[in-house]
């Protein structure tokens, strides 16, 4: 797994934040918990990532949004604001904060819990298309190379993209909303049980 970039973050982090964030790739086998068809797809790791920190930090210490990943990298964006805007999400930090291993795992949770319509999504994408935003969408360097947004139309094609994609997906989820309640309420759950078993695992390896 490569080492995430803290300029591919939709967040605006600070120098302890970053440095937390680009050791995410040392938890590789957490991230193995994605759909397996979508392991290799970046935006898809880096949303993950992003739902890294948003269950690691408490509101306090959560980083704020960076508004101009946030506009080019629509549909992460679009992700996170669904979670940001979830009261059971919300609440089910209460168990991952400060923990990167729950962190982590609800991230993997929650990033699943989208991709189910993403799959639907891609059936009616063009392969062009798809080829396409799988290379570039979220890859941040070419952004500032003069050259490849002449060549490429880079972001105005990506951005169009991804309005195309992330409209779909918010269909998806409009049409298919007991699903996702009843899986956010699955993570939930999920959640709970592995708090529960690490403080007992903790407390029968305690020293007397």
């Amino acid at each position: 797994m490569n080492v995430f970039e803290t300029n591919d973050s939709l967040f605006f982090l600070n120098e302890v934040q970053e440095q937390n964030y680009s050791q995410w790739h040392h938890f590789d086998y957490y991230f193995s918990l994605l759909r397996h068809d979508f392991l290799n797809t970046p935006y898809v790791m880096l949303t993950m990532a992003d739902f890294g920190v948003f269950y690691y930090y408490d509101d306090q210490s959560l980083p704020i949004i960076n508004s101009e990943n946030a506009l080019v990298f629509l549909l992460r964006h679009f992700m996170l604001d669904t979670v940001l805007k979830n009261a059971k999400l919300q609440r089910m930090r209460a168990v991952t904060v400060g923990n990167p291993i729950q962190s982590l795992i609800a991230a993997a949770a929650t990033t699943n819990l989208f991709l189910d319509g993403l799959r639907d999504v891609y059936r009616g994408l063009a392969k062009e298309d798809l080829v396409f935003f799988s290379k570039y969408a979220n890859n941040s360097l070419p952004l500032h190379d003069p050259r490849f947004l002449q060549s490429e139309g880079y972001p105005k094609r990506l951005v169009q993209l991804e309005t195309t994609i992330l409209k779909a997906l918010r269909s998806w989820i409009q049409q298919n909303q007991e699903l996702f309640a009843e899986n956010v309420q699955k993570l939930v759950r999920m959640l709970d049980e592995i708090s529960i078993i690490e403080k007992e695992l903790y407390n029968e390896f305690q020293l007397e």
